[in-house]
């Protein structure tokens, strides 16, 4: 039997409210919020475990909403139920830091068990988007890196930014990524190359900024590391600054399996390709993707399913 989780819903229509309660599944307990404002939503917070919120609230919409509850540091999981251009706004509903979405013609007891349960493994993986390592646990991995080794001519050289995807040869652990990214930011360090490392079980993803000379060195080794295969790279450009300063890395764990054939690999990397050309490949680029990675990964962030 599954789990009977507590849901909020936010909405400003009571006739809607009363058809989102008829489909509840089983078990269920749901709040209903009609006064969608952000103080009455983080009063409710606390007494459930994921929120439904209204595409449309009032003259405003729940992706407002949304992204206030993120920004007050809320990780509450949050769908956006949405009745209109179910894949444009589904996405815009992932980039507002939404957990996922569904359409409102969809719904049905079925329907929110399922989507219900996804979210919550989504955001459980997503707590684990950030875990940077700092200087102190870089030092007590591996040493205190030495100092780079630039000259003012190095300097002045042309920066590049390249990020690639690949598919790791077997399942790491947390510290074992931990361990893999301190070293290379050892490594990284005395060729001025700096960058974030990502990891999601399924797949490496990693930003690297640097003169071009370092970038292919580093390029050509790591196209001939055993650890991984199938490197893709999805961004290759000039850049006038960092992003990444200093080195910092990301471990990213999904919770459900997802393995890839050779096409829907392919896939992935166009899609990836697409969506830095779209929204950029600095910092906040880089940021937008995690927030829209698991959907990415499970197929449900309005692309074509991937391999679940």
């Amino acid at each position: 039997m599954a789990r009977p989780y507590r849901l909020l819903l936010v909405e400003d229509d009571p006739d809607d409210a009363r058809i989102f309660e008829r489909r509840l599944p089983a078990g269920y307990q749901l709040t209903v919020c009609l006064e969608p404002n952000l103080n009455k939503v983080i009063a409710l917070i606390d007494s459930v475990d994921i929120a439904y919120v209204d595409y449309r609230l009032g003259p405003e919409n729940g992706l407002a909403l949304v992204t206030a509850l993120r920004r007050a540091g809320y990780r509450l999981p949050v769908v956006v139920v949405t009745g209109q251009q179910l894949d444009t706004l589904g996405e815009n509903a992932l980039l507002a830091g939404a957990t996922d979405f569904v359409s409102k013609d969809t719904l049905s007891a079925e329907v929110l068990e399922r989507v219900t349960r996804w979210a919550m493994i989504r955001s459980r993986a997503e707590r684990n988007v950030e875990l940077w390592v700092s200087a102190a646990e870089r030092e007590a991995l591996v040493g205190r890196p030495p100092p780079p080794t630039l000259t003012e001519a190095d300097q002045q050289r042309t920066l590049r930014r390249v990020i690639y995807v690949s598919r790791p040869a077997q399942r790491l652990t947390r510290q074992e990524v931990l361990q893999l990214c301190a070293k290379a930011a050892a490594r990284n360090q005395v060729s001025g190359i700096t960058g974030v490392l990502l990891y999601t079980g399924t797949c490496f993803m990693q930003v690297l900024e640097g003169d071009e000379a370092s970038l292919m060195r580093l390029i050509d080794s790591l196209q001939r590391d055993p650890r991984h295969s199938a490197l893709g790279i999805v961004v290759d450009e000039t850049i006038s600054s960092r992003s990444f300063g200093e080195w910092n890395m990301g471990s990213y764990v999904l919770d459900v399996p997802v393995e890839f054939s050779s096409v829907e690999w392919l896939r992935l990397i166009h899609h990836l390709t697409r969506l830095f050309s779209e929204q950029g490949a600095d910092r906040g680029g880089v940021q937008q993707l995690l927030r829209i990675l698991p959907g990415l990964l499970t197929g449900t962030a309005g692309l074509r399913p991937l391999g679940v």
